[in-house]
């Protein structure tokens, strides 16, 4: 078995998918929590309009820098 760089094509593909893999389902997770926290907002009585929107463009704004890394 090849260890350290000389493993070959295959296994560096084989771990370029699963690190797109994880990055996608993270992405996934994050994207229905921001979403959640988003209705969450909305439907929250004790807050109003102007905090409501104040809140929502503040999830939107941290749901931005972490797409971008």
């Amino acid at each position: 078995m090849a260890h350290g760089p000389d493993r070959g094509g295959g296994y560096m593909e084989a771990e370029k998918r699963i690190e797109e893999m994880s990055y996608t389902w993270s992405i996934s997770r994050i994207n229905r929590l921001v979403n959640i926290t988003l209705v969450q907002i909305a439907k929250d009585e004790s807050l109003s309009e102007k905090d409501k929107q104040q809140q929502t463009l503040e999830v939107e704004k941290a749901w931005q820098r972490i797409l971008r890394g």
